[in-house]
């Protein structure tokens, strides 16, 4: 007794996949696995495409679900190479679920879920008002302002005493990358950072912001304001 052939319609739908599915994700996947430690944020949302394609394809679940005596000898080396590339792709996607889960992606942020950050870190909140943090840094007073979307988050410092000069501000910014100085109108020393999440960043890269904020108010007290 012969196995029956499959229907006309499923193997329609096996087509399906080489030609718009395995040959592009699966090239992309052996790159993502080298390069997502290089460029996570780059690849997450690509390897979550890839996630939605491949378990929303009905061809994939053809293949899970066809018992193997209903596939034909005519068939059964096409069905088994591409379920095996299928299962290349799935292989792929599971080495990076750890990140994908835990790596959310923010374009906005709410004043508790900074708070929260900021806890989790360990950092010393003097108190809060709307949209402003008063975050203490080796005792001294600084403030980390949200803006109203949330999508914007500054640091600023300011002295209303010390030995800061317009060459020390000028040398300042002439050799720092992330930050920026200034005199204001009293001739008080300010320093300030930005962090621009629209477009999606992810938890890690606000921690990192708020680390150099307080890498970068440290070594601007010594330089500038001292």
């Amino acid at each position: 007794m012969h196995a029956s052939p499959l229907s006309n319609a499923t193997l329609s739908t096996m087509a399906l996949i080489p030609m718009h599915t395995i040959r592009e994700y699966l090239a992309f996947s052996s790159a993502a696995v080298s390069s997502i430690q290089d460029d996570k944020e780059k690849h997450i949302r690509i390897t979550i495409s890839m996630i939605r394609t491949i378990l929303d394809s009905s061809a994939y679940q053809i293949f899970l679900d066809i018992p193997h005596n209903h596939i034909n000898n005519r068939v059964e080396g096409f069905a088994m190479k591409h379920l095996v590339n299928c299962s290349l792709i799935a292989g792929a996607i599971l080495s990076m679920l750890p990140y994908i889960v835990s790596a959310q992606i923010y374009e906005s942020i709410s004043q508790e879920q900074l708070k929260a950050i900021f806890l989790e870190q360990g950092y010393s909140l003097k108190g809060s008002t709307e949209r402003t943090f008063v975050w203490t840094i080796d005792g001294m007073i600084t403030n980390v302002i949200l803006s109203s979307s949330g999508s914007q988050i500054m640091f600023h410092a300011a002295f209303s005493d010390g030995n800061a000069t317009m060459k020390k501000v000028n040398n300042w910014n002439k050799n720092m990358q992330f930050s920026r100085s200034y005199l204001d109108d009293e001739g008080d020393p300010i320093l300030e950072l930005d962090l621009d999440l629209e477009g999606g960043i992810t938890k890690a890269r606000i921690v990192d912001f708020l680390k150099t904020c307080r890498t970068s108010y440290l070594r601007w007290t010594k330089e500038v304001v001292m």
